[in-house]
């Protein structure tokens, strides 16, 4: 769940990749996991990061699909550079940050 605490630890280590499980899952009416507005609200906290959505198309609970998070993120502005939806079992590799001398 994206709330003040975590948008601020994402704000004061400004990390290179964030990865979050953003399926929307509902447990008796109420949100359990980050569902699509949380997943744009991280990847504009974070404009500089990559963002990982995982465990999508995974639950019975769900609200979210991976189409569903595609279609909302692009229709706000939020490119698919930096939000990236594996498939199941795609590998995503990432190389290391240069470092400032």
């Amino acid at each position: 769940m994206l709330y003040p605490p975590v948008e601020e630890t994402i704000r004061n280590t400004a990390p290179d990749i964030i990865v979050i499980h953003p399926c929307g899952a509902l447990w008796e009416g109420d949100l359990i996991a980050m569902d699509a507005e949380q997943a744009v609200a991280v990847c504009k906290t974070a404009p500089h990061a990559i963002v990982v959505a995982t465990h999508l198309d995974a639950l019975d609970h769900a609200t979210v699909s991976r189409a569903d998070l595609r279609q909302h993120a692009l229709a706000r502005g939020i490119s698919s550079e930096q939000l990236r939806i594996p498939e199941d079992g795609q590998v995503l590799e990432f190389s290391p940050a240069p470092q400032n001398a």
